[in-house]
């Protein structure tokens, strides 16, 4: 019986080199398939950043298997990932809510070897 449920969001950095970060997804996995309560109870999006933003659906922990991103990028958009993945846990909680299911406090996990590209953004995300 799940108690309640854990969402996690993972920003991954698609600039630079991706064997580091690729690694971190596999070790993530298998984090997540070792601790029984964390695989049935975690909801997990992957949010890719580089030069754009791309997020995939929420999935369960039990079904969480990295995957290689399709390019590399040339920069490292952390801030609009960032705002990205807020985005997307609110509207998590606020199903979780609607549909009367309890939940954790959310996770957010950044898997990054760059820099941060995109300065401008980082005082919406501040606030």
């Amino acid at each position: 019986m799940i108690s309640c449920f854990i969402p996690i969001v993972v920003l991954v950095d698609t600039s630079g080199e991706r064997t580091e970060v690729l690694k971190a997804l596999y070790d993530l996995q298998y984090a997540i398939q070792d601790d029984i309560e964390l695989r049935e109870q975690s909801d997990i999006c992957v949010i890719f950043y580089g030069d754009t933003v791309h997020a995939e659906e929420f999935i369960r922990g039990v079904d969480f298997m990295p995957f290689d991103f399709f390019q590399t990028a040339d920069s490292a958009c952390l801030n609009q990932g960032l705002h990205e993945a807020l985005k997307l846990l609110a509207l998590r909680k606020k199903m979780y809510r609607t549909e009367g299911v309890n939940y954790c406090c959310p996770r957010l996990l950044v898997l990054s070897t760059g820099l941060i590209s995109d300065i401008n953004f980082k005082n919406e995300i501040c606030k």
